[in-house]
């Protein structure tokens, strides 16, 4: 089993950031990928200027470890941790159910 200290990368398939982790966005769109790391570095500097940014790095060190892929096989590759938010529109979601 991977111990925390061993965990350099994580994959989440949604806009989300975690700590200080190498971060990989998957998506089958380059474009869904794009917008959402154009949306995250808005957010970031907001944040950061505004003071709520968390963490001891600043937003772009934050948004240097976030990165997009749309090659599942190389996205999950050494990823110790990985987070899946489905679709959020009804066509797509019946898919899953």
């Amino acid at each position: 089993m991977t111990s925390p200290k061993d965990v350099d990368r994580l994959l989440l398939h949604a806009s989300s950031m975690v700590g200080c982790f190498e971060v990989k966005l998957y998506d089958i769109v380059q474009q869904q990928i794009t917008g959402a790391l154009e949306s995250i570095r808005k957010q970031m500097k907001e944040l950061e200027e505004s003071g709520f940014l968390k963490g001891a790095l600043s937003a772009e060190k934050q948004l240097a470890l976030i990165s997009g892929c749309t090659d599942l096989k190389a996205a999950v590759e050494g990823a110790a941790f990985i987070q899946v938010t489905l679709i959020s529109e009804t066509a797509l979601v019946s898919i899953f159910h």
